[in-house]
């Protein structure tokens, strides 16, 4: 939080909800280690409801697989050690992936679509795949 003060004190407020959605995150993943009831509230409402769904406490639907799919890669990596942590695998959950980038045998990038639909532990791998992170390693919440 105290980033979130010095940026918004330099005018940078973009940096500023980025670091208060990122203080909220990490006192939600705290709270939900000790098995407090939370309202999943930020400033971010989509974020939330993406948490909220993840972890079982709203249901799924079309909504989260078409916003799953706006998502940074990194976020979306990030946001789903919620699901990996704290949801339930029978949730039944299906996204479609955000678009990558991927280096072509030329080494030109080229962006490649995100698949459809995809269970969420298969969107893990796959994300985790094309940004070159091991399944088993944790990431920041929100990355860039």
């Amino acid at each position: 939080m105290q980033a979130a003060k010095q940026f918004a004190e330099l005018g940078f407020q973009k940096y500023a909800a980025r670091a208060r959605d990122l203080a909220t995150l990490l006192g939600w993943w705290q709270s939900l280690q000790t098995g407090q009831k939370l309202d999943f509230d930020m400033e971010n409402k989509d974020l939330a409801r993406i948490v909220r769904i993840l972890v079982g406490s709203e249901p799924s639907g079309d909504w989260l697989s078409n916003r799953f799919s706006q998502l940074r890669p990194s976020v979306a990596i990030g946001i789903l050690q919620f699901w990996k942590q704290y949801g339930h695998a029978s949730a039944g959950c299906e996204v479609t992936l955000p678009p990558v980038l991927e280096t072509t045998p030329s080494n030109a990038l080229i962006w490649r679509p995100g698949e459809a639909p995809v269970d969420l532990l298969r969107a893990d791998q796959i994300l985790r795949g094309a940004c070159s992170i091991p399944v088993d390693l944790r990431v920041p919440l929100i990355a860039d």
